[in-house]
């Protein structure tokens, strides 16, 4: 069971289930709400040592890198229903994905009050928006919205580490290839709300793009 080590988390946040990294296209929270639907996302993270790549079957994937690289992504609580789901979409039985417990530098979202919610609800949030405004548009007074909403607790998870969250990973296919034409609207989906949640800018245009572009 995946663990926290900072005395400002709470035990019981992970006891609803498992914790999730997630660095492709569940990024995108519709997907993650269709996929995961009793899901919770619980903070952005920061895998240290891993890089980003598409692969040679053209899905994302990480390998391992230099002390330098990480790799930037969300965090979710799952049940055990959604880890069912998240085995079936990944074909683990297949052999295609393989499970790894990793531990995640733990980061505050751009939208603090999005943490610990569920990904239903913020799906839904993003969606309404992005119907009112079109994708793409300001998210500026948007954002400012939902920070000054009324919270019981801020937590900037300073020096915050999950201990074995659950990772999918492709060691048998790890060499650099070409993005399969339909994950690349999937993948931008996911950079989108990735984006609108905190994932840095200055990531997705240095690990992300160049692989996909």
């Amino acid at each position: 069971m995946a663990s926290v080590t900072h005395d400002a988390v709470s035990s019981q946040d992970s006891s609803y289930g498992r914790f999730y990294f997630t660095y492709g296209s569940n990024m995108h929270l519709q997907q993650m709400a269709q996929r995961c639907e009793e899901s919770i996302l619980y903070s952005k993270g920061r895998l240290k040592g891993y890089k980003w790549q598409i692969n040679s079957r053209g899905g994302a994937n990480i390998v391992r890198g230099n002390d330098a690289d990480f790799v930037e992504g969300l965090i979710f609580i799952v049940s055990s229903r959604d880890l069912d789901s998240l085995r079936k979409y990944e074909k683990i039985s297949e052999g295609y994905f393989v499970e790894k417990e990793i531990d995640i530098n733990i980061e505050k979202l751009s939208i603090l009050a999005f943490e610990r919610q569920k990904t239903t609800r913020i799906a839904e949030e993003i969606a309404m928006y992005r119907a009112e405004v079109g994708a793409g548009g300001p998210l500026g007074s948007w954002q400012a919205r939902l920070k000054n909403e009324k919270r019981t607790k801020e937590n900037t998870f300073e020096n915050s580490v999950a201990r074995n969250v659950l990772v999918y990973v492709v060691p048998e296919y790890c060499e650099d290839g070409k993005i399969r034409k339909e994950y690349i609207g999937r993948m931008e989906s996911a950079i989108i709300d990735a984006e609108v949640l905190g994932v840095s800018e200055q990531y997705i245009k240095t690990s992300l793009h160049p692989c996909m572009f």
